[in-house]
């Protein structure tokens, strides 16, 4: 399983945010927002979505996220 964030926002802000945050992911910036507006995404939102393209999970600023990955990672 494999976590991957993506964020439209401008590439150097995206840098400052993984950094201050320690995130345990990569991030991929989405300069043209197709991903984003692909899945209808206009505010942040966190999704998770399996290697089918699914959507398994989706909510903004879900307090739960970092609970629900780790979750997921002890069913593998």
């Amino acid at each position: 399983m494999e976590f991957i964030g993506i964020c439209a926002d401008k590439a150097e802000e995206i840098g400052k945010f993984v950094k201050k945050h320690n995130l345990s992911f990569s991030v991929a910036h989405d300069k043209e927002k197709k991903v984003t507006l692909s899945f209808g995404v206009r505010i942040p939102t966190h999704i998770l979505i399996d290697k089918d393209g699914e959507i398994m999970y989706q909510e903004p600023y879900p307090p739960e996220l970092e609970k629900f990955m780790k979750e997921l990672r002890k069913e593998e």
